[in-house]
């Protein structure tokens, strides 16, 4: 028989989510020590110099460049005005959770008044709304304070930036402490030109995690995204509250939810503000676990993704079990349906100590005859599953 074990399916209202592709992550917080703000701290403001959300806001031909950063003003970045040794602090919100093993840092190359910096992710984080620096739950990626170079200017763009290495994690939120120890003129300010994340997997950079920029309507209004499988096969639902110059759908499909392969389209309704349903049937399931999201593409060529679901579907050996008699005085039987291979199982008391156990195909008959009047649990199955019996001895 199958068995499907479904995490994370029916995504609710509020938590459905599509991730822009050129800006999936949002500046919740940014603040300075001792709660000195910093110069342009609204955080829907997205133009001029000297603004702070700018060290997410990566644009233009460098926008997924590992190496490089565009700016059309030097002076573009975030800027704290601080006591000697004080830092900045910089919240984000990723939108939904990823896998981080690489950050790129660019310097304010005018200057390199930023001479450390910190890492944090809240992967504990489980309220209604997002961490700021103050939440619980955040804990270093980095080792300590980590130095940060100065970059070269390249006069539209910046190159040369610091690689901080961590080791895998996932996580929805960043914090980011910038330093500055009083080492350069004008110590009192921190400057932080922006800041790259990816994963990074034998040299190959994924997608840019931390980009931002300016806020823009969504397309499409994405009400609940789930997946189901049944009989060797996954049906993935969707539902769209409304669309705007939606051109169509991609469906992909991942077997570690990093590396996806596009497997089918439904095209879009364009223009629509009436709830639409869409489905697909991915005929050619993957066994264990599968991971699926949505590519959403304007008419313009902009697109964006959905949150990821996950199917895991497996064989189940075990069929119906009998235990009898139960209660058993001297000789109890075990007995499985519909079973293939050989199973093990184990008979446990209250106390926890394995008092017997064996292995089956279809039937075992057991001495109960020594064991001690009380309630005991057996535990069968294989290495994908177990199913558990309670036995009374009388």
């Amino acid at each position: 028989m199958k068995k499907c074990i479904m995490m994370g399916l029916i995504i609710a209202l509020a938590s459905v989510h599509l991730i822009k592709s050129q800006i999936p992550a949002t500046p919740i917080q940014i603040s300075g020590y001792n709660g000195v703000t910093p110069y342009r701290s609204d955080l829907n403001q997205w133009s001029g110099s000297w603004q702070a959300p700018q060290a997410l806001y990566d644009r233009g031909v460098y926008q997924d460049n590992p190496d490089n950063w565009y700016h059309s003003d030097a002076n573009e970045g975030s800027t704290w005005n601080n006591d000697v040794s004080g830092y900045g602090i910089l919240v984000v919100d990723l939108n939904q959770w990823k896998t981080i093993n690489t950050f790129k840092v660019f310097q304010m190359f005018s200057d390199g008044k930023i001479t450390g910096i910190r890492i944090f992710r809240n992967s504990d984080y489980t309220g209604s709304t997002a961490p700021n620096s103050s939440s619980s739950g955040w804990v270093e990626v980095t080792s300590g304070l980590t130095s940060v170079g100065a970059g070269t200017d390249n006069t539209t763009y910046i190159s040369n930036p610091t690689t901080i290495s961590v080791s895998d994690f996932q996580t929805r939120y960043i914090m980011l402490y910038a330093y500055n120890n009083g080492s350069y003129s004008y110590s009192s300010y921190i400057e932080l030109k922006g800041i790259k994340a990816f994963y990074n997997n034998s040299g190959s950079y994924s997608e840019n995690y931390l980009r931002s920029g300016p806020s823009a309507p969504l397309p499409i209004s994405l009400q609940l995204f789930n997946a189901a499988y049944k009989n060797g096969q996954v049906a993935i639902n969707w539902i769209t509250a409304s669309e705007t110059n939606n051109n169509y759908f991609t469906i992909c499909k991942s077997t570690d939810a990093i590396n996806f392969v596009d497997i089918g389209t439904i095209a879009g309704a364009g223009n629509s503000n009436q709830k639409l349903y869409y489905s697909f049937i991915d005929y050619n399931a993957f066994s264990g676990s599968s991971y699926y999201r949505l590519k959403q593409t304007d008419y313009d060529g902009r697109f964006e993704y959905s949150n990821i679901v996950s199917v895991n579907c497996f064989d189940e050996i075990i069929g119906d079990i009998k235990v009898y008699p139960n209660p058993v005085s001297d000789v109890l039987s075990i007995e499985v349906a519909d079973n293939k291979e050989d199973i093990n199982f184990e008979i446990i008391n209250a106390m926890g100590t394995v008092v017997y156990n064996g292995s089956l195909l279809h039937k075992a008959i057991i001495n109960t005859s020594y064991f001690a009047s009380g309630t005991y649990v057996l535990k069968i199955g294989n290495s994908k599953t177990y199913k558990f019996k309670n036995i009374i001895k009388e």
